[in-house]
């Protein structure tokens, strides 16, 4: 599940660096979901909390990148996946890298 997540990430970077505009990514912890989002169409729906059977909380719900692949905004993102009593958690820093956090158990 948190690399369906990370992957989501990468794809929004490079998309914004190949097509040399803004990509976002929305998390939908409600619905489970993670979307790649550019000039307000969905390029991308992983539906991570039906197919894993985790459920998804984010520190806030959205994360973009500029055309140069950086991120924008100026706070870090994390998002922890949980099934049960374990738990990963992915962070994104506000310059837009991702990677894996601590998991629990």
């Amino acid at each position: 599940a948190a690399r369906d997540v990370m992957m989501t990430f990468f794809a929004a970077r490079s998309r914004a660096i190949d097509d040399g505009r803004l990509t976002g990514v929305l998390v939908d912890g409600s619905g489970g979901r993670v979307l790649l989002i550019a000039a307000g169409e969905t390029l991308l729906t992983r539906r991570v909390g039906m197919v894993h059977g985790v459920t998804l909380a984010a520190s806030r719900p959205t994360a973009s990148y500029f055309p140069d692949g950086l991120g924008r905004g100026g706070a870090n993102l994390s998002i922890v996946l949980t099934r049960g009593l374990a738990a990963e958690t992915v962070l994104v820093s506000r310059e837009g890298r991702v990677r894996l956090g601590a998991r629990a158990r």
